[in-house]
């Protein structure tokens, strides 16, 4: 069983509806009523354009789909043109974390959507405040990290395989001691906090020839683990304008609990998916697994969809044909992270993920999992979203509290007219019934997109418990 603790998809944003702290009807940003033109809109890129990769609805764009085909893959293009990535309808409603210029401390200046009830604020927010300070190194990190273009949407091809300027491919290889301890000496010096020196590219064997049987304990690079030499990682150089040190962070905020008993054993995992849509911007993800017990091994699972180049050099196959995608994306399978009691994860939101099967260790009694989950929203300036210091909340429980505050203090010493047109001028409620039928439609209407948009096969949005 899955217990939503806190979920922004509950009391959203609504556009046509929320309110906004200066009495105005918040409106869909103006990119959301644009056209897309990407026949296959939103990979979860965090800076994805979709540019317009094909508007032609001729035959001759479709060539390679048989004849049957044709009509449905012209209808699913001039219907998905219009889906931009944007929701015309709902935007999650970030909290503004407000983090210190050292980067140690934080304090979360609105409240958090959902967790606004009375009492909530005075226990959680210290809670919270102490825990996301402890993220914003890993945050920093990765935004260092995307900054840095390290995550093209592009397959790496055989490791081995370095294309040259002329389009031929030469192999390239390299001494398996040299490269080991080059290894040893590259994560020594990061660990030391030291200035990084290696240069892998110093211990390739240049234009070794593929039949080439070398006898010098020579080592192809596949077989070390699938190193592209010129992709190598190393660490990012995190400067002071991508450090969340000092900014204002946009954070929405979530927790669940997954219990299991004897009697429902088995968490059957989730399904791949990234975050949202671009209304929110979501960049990065955190999760706490605070508290985990009687459960087997579970992972977080990664891929992403990429593009596959299309070389001239290169002969393809009908494999898309048969399996009804477009040879244009493929799938890289990233790795996987095992989800322990006490750790804590960062990862960008470029990046497909899956939470593994599990149940309980000992059949006969409860187990649980219980996460807290930090999305961060795109922190630069261009980026305009709504927050819970600009948002009134619409939870009726709040407006009540609003109205009796109101009504104990000065404004409840006025005449009942003159209080009744106070009240008039504060939004009214959204109730519990119609903000779950608004979530239901939320739901519907990003698994619909996800499904549409996305080039791998299975994919449907939905709310994954990580």
């Amino acid at each position: 069983m899955v217990l939503d603790l806190v979920h922004p998809s509950l009391w959203p944003v609504i556009y046509g509806r929320s309110v906004d702290t200066d009495g105005k009807i918040i409106q869909c940003p103006f990119r959301a009523l644009e056209p897309g033109n990407n026949i296959y809109s939103y990979s979860g890129d965090a800076y994805d354009e979709y540019s317009d990769y094909n508007s032609d609805d001729s035959e001759e764009s479709y060539r390679g789909y048989n004849v049957n085909d044709y009509s449905r893959v012209v209808e699913a293009s001039r219907a998905d043109r219009y889906m931009n990535g944007w929701s015309k309808k709902f935007c999650w409603l970030p909290s503004e974390f407000e983090v210190s210029a050292d980067g140690t401390s934080t304090k979360i200046s609105s409240y958090i959507n959902n967790l606004n009830g009375p009492g909530q604020k005075e226990l959680f927010h210290p809670i919270l405040e102490k825990i996301f300070s402890k993220f914003v190194p890993m945050f920093s990190h990765l935004l260092a990290d995307l900054n840095g273009n390290n995550h093209q949407r592009f397959r790496s091809g055989s490791p081995t395989e370095v294309t040259d300027y002329d389009g031929q491919d030469s192999k390239r290889k390299v001494l398996t001691k040299k490269y080991y301890d080059a290894w040893e000496e590259l994560i020594l010096e990061y660990e030391n906090d030291q200035e990084l020196t290696v240069d892998f590219e110093d211990l390739t064997l240049e234009n070794i020839d593929s039949d080439d049987e070398s006898e010098n304990n020579e080592h192809e690079i596949w077989d070390l683990g699938g190193v592209c030499l010129h992709r190598t990682w190393s660490p990012p150089n995190i400067t002071d304008d991508v450090k969340l040190n000092g900014k204002t962070a946009k954070v929405i905020v979530k927790l669940a609990n997954i219990i299991l008993t004897p009697e429902n054993p088995v968490y059957d995992g989730g399904s791949w998916h990234v975050e949202a849509m671009r209304n929110e911007r979501i960049i990065a993800t955190g999760i706490y697994y605070y508290s985990q017990e009687n459960i087997t091994d579970s992972e977080l699972r990664f891929r992403r969809t990429v593009h596959v180049n299309r070389n001239p050099h290169v002969q393809w196959s009908n494999w898309g044909n048969v399996h009804d995608v477009n040879t244009e994306f493929g799938v890289q399978e990233l790795g996987q992270i095992e989800t322990i009691d006490n750790r804590a994860i960062v990862f960008p939101n470029v990046y497909q993920h899956c939470v593994s099967p599990f149940r309980l260790e000992d059949q006969t009694k409860p187990g649980h999992r219980k996460i807290l989950v930090f999305f961060l929203c795109d922190p630069s300036a261009n980026h305009e979203i709504p927050t819970t210091k600009t948002v009134t909340p619409q939870q009726p429980g709040i407006r009540a509290d609003l109205e009796a505050a109101l009504r104990s203090g000065r404004p409840g010493r006025l005449a009942e007219e003159i209080f009744q047109m106070i009240l008039k001028n504060i939004p009214p409620p959204i109730p519990l019934e119609e903000a779950e039928k608004y979530r239901a439609a939320l739901m519907r209407e990003r698994s619909n997109f996800t499904g549409k948009s996305s080039m791998v096969q299975g994919i449907q949005y939905n709310f994954c418990e990580h």
